[in-house]
């Protein structure tokens, strides 16, 4: 059983192809996605990876104390054991026949919050809405912590902060080729809840660009609105492209913000081992948890495509930015 969670955000800096396989539709190279809400996701297994991967990639000065496990050797008990990774034969030496155990870190699948939209006023919005919002007050429940809940009607309309910087007139916001009548947050109790769910973040223009539109709407964005790149491939002889190398991919796009729950369980393994890695700490969900959070690097990528620069992704958490 976990015992300890976090959030973690990533905002998504180079655009992200976290890819779900072929397609039969138009495009061949979709992103992953909810099948009850078309929202895109990461899938839990991807962010791992990623995680992992990065964590793989830190340049560490060792302790040299024999009593205490070494920073790759800890990665093994957090992300389950790796034939493949660094300090796998240590780590094999150290355990013996033992390799067979679960880690004790878990992630979910990562979730969109805010998605951005082109805009005719302010270049682009950080769009959300009410079912969005309300998932998220959910999940942040499950880390102990507490939103207050955010009361919008039921009318078919947009809201928007007293700072928007949207608006082409009084009220009207266009998000792609749609308009948008907008209401502005007046009431003092939902400013004050809306600055609690905005004050998580450090993206300095959030509450200028922030709209909050109906649930449907949101979705025909986040399905109709991804980024779709045509890729080829050409012939070195010929100099045309080669057969059957056409395709198209879908990218989520860049200043997307995602968030994943992080958990941390007990260490799942024999009692000397979790000395070396706990040390004088006798909760071992929290080392697990301060182990993760102390080491994430400040960026990291994950999805395809890796050498031409995509899925590059800034991380911080729900108590605030991790340390570069």
């Amino acid at each position: 059983m976990y015992k300890k969670s976090d959030l973690l955000f990533f905002e998504v800096k180079t655009p992200l192809h976290a890819g779900s396989g072929n397609d039969l539709g138009v495009i061949d190279l979709p992103i992953q996605r909810e099948r009850h809400t078309e929202y895109p996701k990461i899938e839990g297994s991807s962010l791992k990876g990623a995680l992992r991967e990065a964590f793989e990639n830190i340049q560490i000065i060792e302790d040299p104390d024999p009593d205490r496990l070494s920073y790759h050797q800890s990665l093994h008990l957090l992300f389950g054991y790796d034939a493949d990774a660094p300090a796998a034969k240590e780590v094999q030496t150290l355990l013996g026949d033992r390799t067979q155990y679960s880690g004790s870190l878990a992630v979910s699948d990562a979730r969109i919050l805010f998605f951005p939209i082109r805009s005719m006023k302010g270049v682009y919005a950080f769009a959300t809405c009410p079912a969005v919002l309300k998932r998220f007050r959910s999940d942040i429940g499950l880390t102990g912590r507490e939103l207050p809940e955010l009361n919008f009607n039921s009318q078919p309309t947009a809201y928007v902060t007293d700072t928007c910087s949207l608006h082409v007139s009084d009220n009207t916001v266009f998000l792609e080729e749609y308009a948008y009548d907008t209401v502005t947050i007046v009431d003092e109790t939902m400013i004050g809840a809306l600055e609690d769910y905005l004050s998580i973040f450090s993206i300095i223009d959030l509450n200028e660009k922030l709209i909050i539109i109906p649930d449907d709407d949101f979705r025909d964005f986040v399905v109709l609105s991804t980024e779709v790149i045509t890729r080829t491939k050409i012939d070195n002889l010929l100099g045309t492209v080669k057969k059957g190398a056409l395709f198209n991919e879908e990218y989520l796009p860049e200043n997307s913000i995602l968030y994943s729950i992080v958990m941390a369980s007990t260490i799942f393994h024999y009692p000397e081992i979790k000395q070396k890695f706990c040390g004088d700490d006798p909760d071992e969900a929290n080392a697990v948890m301060e182990f993760f959070r102390n080491k994430l690097p400040a960026y990291f990528q994950i999805g395809g495509n890796m050498t031409i620069g995509k899925g590059i992704c800034q991380t911080s958490w729900l108590g605030g930015n991790n340390a570069d």
